[in-house]
């Protein structure tokens, strides 16, 4: 939910008393981009025709959120308190106590249905050019940017490669965003060979159908946005201020609360994930297998009936 999360955050951010204020650096397109860069994660995907292990966006999604949050902390602290580094901590602890909120509601279904209705509440016709147009700055990450959330990533995960796989998820978001000709002919190609959650569409936002299945479900729930956003700027200013205690003042007994009440040590559900994937994988390659063979014995039967000279 790119615009929705980027609402949330500007009006939590402006919210915040003053001395917390000063200390962050508030230009609007890059709270777009730091609140969505776990999201943005998932665009590496597009790299990719199957289900693979190495999934940064379900990692941080499924395991060590609160290690996570105290490794950008950590980080922060070692480059002297940089605006934007407080800046990206924060905006991913507001992504956070949104997933959570999100989640208790049901609300966890493709993040562009729910967005777009949510913008269209706002009277906006979200689409992939209006992100394109009103973010057209945030498609790239400094090199502080890169190293700090990189950093992050490979302190939580022990992944050596985080800083080639931010940079390519933040190419393919741009690519998928602005609707690159090539991008969208190369990828609808990639889509004959993908599983259903790998294929393009997924990736991109699409003019509401009120004939779609999601959206009739989304819109016969009533979705209170407001009460939703209320709850979520409440959960959401708790966190903070676990964050602001270990960023500030050395005291982690909050967040580690925080954690264990949402459960963010989950490497139960990370591994049960990593077993669906598999599982979803031996599916599709038996199911391509058999349409290989069938193929190859359609090919053979239309030779064998040929007339022969």
């Amino acid at each position: 939910m790119l615009f929705f999360k980027y609402d949330i955050v500007q009006e939590i951010l402006n919210e915040l008393t003053p001395n917390y204020k000063k200390m962050l650096s508030l230009y609007s397109n890059k709270t777009f981009l730091y609140v969505n860069s776990i999201e943005i994660l998932r665009y590496y995907r597009l790299t990719k025709i199957k289900s693979f292990d190495y999934d940064l966006y379900n990692k941080v999604n499924f395991y060590k959120k609160d290690l996570f949050l105290l490794n950008m902390i950590n980080e922060a602290k070692k480059n002297n308190f940089y605006k934007p580094n407080i800046t990206f901590l924060y905006c991913t602890a507001v992504s956070f106590a949104a997933d959570e909120i999100l989640k208790k509601q049901g609300l966890t279904t493709n993040p562009f249905y729910l967005d777009s209705l949510y913008a269209k509440s706002k009277g906006i016709n979200l689409s992939n050019r209006y992100i394109f147009k009103s973010f057209k700055n945030c498609f790239l990450y400094s090199l502080t940017e890169l190293d700090f959330l990189s950093n992050c990533l490979k302190n939580t995960y022990n992944e050596p490669a985080t800083i080639q796989y931010v940079s390519e998820s933040i190419n393919q978001f741009k690519h998928a965003i602005c609707q690159n000709s090539i991008f969208v002919i190369y990828n609808k190609f990639l889509d004959i060979f993908r599983s259903n959650n790998l294929k393009s569409k997924n990736y991109v936002y699409k003019k509401i159908n009120f004939k779609n299945k999601i959206y009739k479900d989304l819109i016969n729930k009533n979705i209170d946005f407001e009460a939703i956003k209320s709850e979520i700027k409440t959960e959401a200013q708790t966190l903070l201020n676990a964050v602001n205690q270990a960023l500030y003042f050395d005291k982690q007994a909050d967040l580690i609360e925080i954690a264990a009440n949402n459960n963010w040590q989950g490497i139960t559900d990370y591994y049960n994930f990593i077993n669906k994937q598999k599982i979803s994988e031996k599916e599709r390659k038996k199911a391509y297998k058999i349409k290989n063979k069938t193929m190859i014995l359609s090919k053979k039967i239309k030779e064998a009936l040929k007339p022969k000279n």
